[in-house]
């Protein structure tokens, strides 16, 4: 009896010890991970900001393709940056949705037209169908949902060599102050085998290694935005079907803006030429990079390199 008694307390003790040792470990993890993040992200915002002004200073027509391509290859490392850190931030419970009205069809144009030069250089088609009937205003938080079409739309273009890639928005339900409604992307790509259906939305994941190497990725996109939807209270459903093509889609509950704030909206274009603008930043580049778009909308901007220095 007291040797079954030890071994139980011994055992207890490590599994304690053991427990203890791995919360240490992802605490030190999502650290590491979000001063990396931060720490690579400065430069390179640099290197973006840098990329866009050359491109708007009248470059040599034999310049612009190495800047688009500088530009571009930049943004898709800051991307892979991101959702390592934004999946960092949902394992820990740290994102929080920020609501407001958009002009729907406006906002689904924009998400779009920002993957357009993707499906362009692929000669697919891309296109977006919206229900005549959806509201004009909804609230959503915008980031968010932009971040999941922009997975959802950017995964369908990268895996579909010929067809095409459709966003479409459906009014499911309507009442006197919310919508029900369906966004789904389809494509027509290289589809998932149903095995492999849950397989692809676990972090660093892909229905097959293969794939990592011909398109590139890390195989957080999915996982990230399977998490966000359930953040905003719905689920990620998927139909596939191998060398047919595939159908992602999700469901959410938006309210709408009344009749009055509606009419009352102002669509006038906003005047900042007015703005004085205090700039705190360390980084002389960021400086750099943050006057010269200021600049470019009329502001006028001071700096000041730390906190105090902005106080005084």
């Amino acid at each position: 009896i007291f040797q079954a008694l030890i071994l139980s307390r011994i055992f207890t003790e490590n599994w304690r010890q053991a427990k203890l040792e791995a919360e240490q470990l992802a605490v030190a993890k999502s650290d590491f991970l979000s001063v990396m993040s931060h720490e690579i992200r400065t430069p390179l915002n640099a290197v973006i900001g840098t990329a866009y002004h050359l491109m708007e200073s009248d470059p040599k027509p034999d310049q612009v393709d190495d800047l688009k391509r500088l530009r571009n290859s930049s943004e898709n490392l800051l991307s892979l940056i991101n959702n390592v850190l934004d999946y960092n931030k949902i394992e820990s419970g740290k994102i929080e949705l920020d609501q407001s009205f958009v002009s729907l069809k406006s906002y689904c144009e924009t998400q779009v037209s920002l993957l357009q030069p993707l499906a362009d250089q692929k000669g697919i088609v891309l296109k977006l169908m919206c229900d005549q009937d959806l509201p004009e205003q909804v609230c959503i938080d915008r980031t968010r949902v932009g971040q999941v079409l922009t997975n959802l739309i950017g995964n369908a273009i990268k895996f579909t060599s010929e067809g095409h890639v459709i966003l479409r928005v459906a009014l499911l339900r309507e009442s006197d102050v919310d919508i029900d409604m369906r966004l789904e992307v389809e494509d027509t790509g290289s589809g998932i085998a149903a095995k492999d259906i849950q397989k692809i939305f676990g972090a660093f994941e892909q229905s097959n290694n293969s794939l990592t190497r011909e398109y590139g990725g890390v195989g957080l996109g999915l996982a990230i935005s399977k998490k966000l939807i359930e953040l905003m209270g719905s689920t990620i459903e998927i139909k596939s079907e191998p060398g047919i093509g595939s159908k992602f889609s999700f469901v959410l509950t938006c309210q709408k803006m009344d009749e009055v704030k509606l009419q009352v909206q102002s669509k006038e274009p906003v005047d900042l030429s007015s703005l004085k603008v205090l700039l705190v930043e360390d980084n002389e580049m960021n400086v750099l990079i943050a006057k010269r778009q200021l600049e470019k909308r009329g502001m006028q901007v001071v700096v000041a390199s730390s906190g105090a220095e902005a106080l005084a």
